[in-house]
């Protein structure tokens, strides 16, 4: 198993957000991003997922952009009421950055 993997699968066991979340690395330097987060919803409104993406770029690069992401998918705890930089993404992205660079 990669790196890559490694980190996603600690992510799940440590910080499992409240629905499911797939993870992609792609090639995102045509759309000007390193990393994204969209939340899945389904006909009735629900939310099914989250989708992240991270720049296939160096090693550091894309721990620092899942950590940043996946901080989004834990702290999502009311759907789109929760501020996207907000206090709640700010704390989980402390914890998970103290969890994932003690490893």
């Amino acid at each position: 198993m990669d790196e890559f993997k490694q980190w996603v699968k600690e992510l799940r066991r440590e910080f499992p957000p409240l629905v499911p979340v797939r993870v992609y690395r792609r090639d995102l330097s045509s759309t000007g991003y390193v990393g994204a987060t969209e939340l899945v919803w389904d006909d009735e409104d629900r939310p099914v997922r989250f989708t992240i993406t991270v720049h296939k770029s160096s090693r550091t690069m894309m721990l620092h952009m899942l950590i940043h992401e996946w901080a989004h998918a834990y702290a999502w705890q009311e759907g789109d009421k929760t501020p996207c930089h907000g206090p709640q993404w700010g704390l989980s992205l402390s914890q998970i950055y103290q969890h994932m660079l003690e490893e």
